[in-house]
């Protein structure tokens, strides 16, 4: 994602696409990377972004659109952050990333003059799971077991290493 952002900064907007839940992971690694534009979310992004950093999520300044930060910003390079429905409405000068989970082959790749689509899993890896487990203190576990059979090993793992309750099911 540097990388990209990096070169499509050079000369222009970016607007980012995805799921709200992604964009606000995508928002904590812009802090990671330190990119120093004017960040602005769309409104509902924007709301919850705060609710996040009031339970402790680290992001990066960032800006409402309506603000009058916000506004001013828009006229410069930026990066906007927007739920995938809104990608219709977004036209004009710019670059468009879609956050996609089925991007396999690439991290990223163009696919028109100023599209691209960055892959971004939408679901968590396995230290993700175990993390978000003990996060959450449960007295049981029941582990997805039926698609594709990986449910008794996470079980397992959550006996094993967090000392908790944990059952593969089916």
């Amino acid at each position: 994602m540097e990388e990209l952002l990096e070169k499509l900064l050079r000369s222009g907007p970016v607007y980012i696409f995805g799921s709200r839940g992604k964009l606000l992971e995508v928002l904590a690694m812009l802090r990671r990377l330190g990119i120093g534009v004017p960040i602005i979310l769309q409104q509902r992004t924007y709301h919850l972004a705060q609710v996040g950093q009031k339970y402790g999520m680290n992001s990066p300044p960032y800006l409402s659109p309506t603000s009058k930060e916000g506004r001013m910003a828009k006229s410069n390079t930026h990066i906007a952050l927007y739920h995938t429905g809104a990608k219709t409405y977004i036209r004009g000068e710019g670059y468009r990333i879609t956050l996609s989970g089925w991007e396999v082959i690439h991290p990223w790749r163009q696919t028109s003059e100023r599209d691209f689509i960055l892959a971004l899993s939408d679901h968590s890896d396995f230290e993700e799971l175990l993390e978000y487990v003990e996060r959450c203190s449960p007295q049981l576990v029941i582990t997805d077991n039926y698609r594709a059979r990986n449910g008794q090993t996470l079980a397992s793992q959550i006996r094993g290493n967090l000392r908790i309750e944990a059952r593969a099911m089916p």
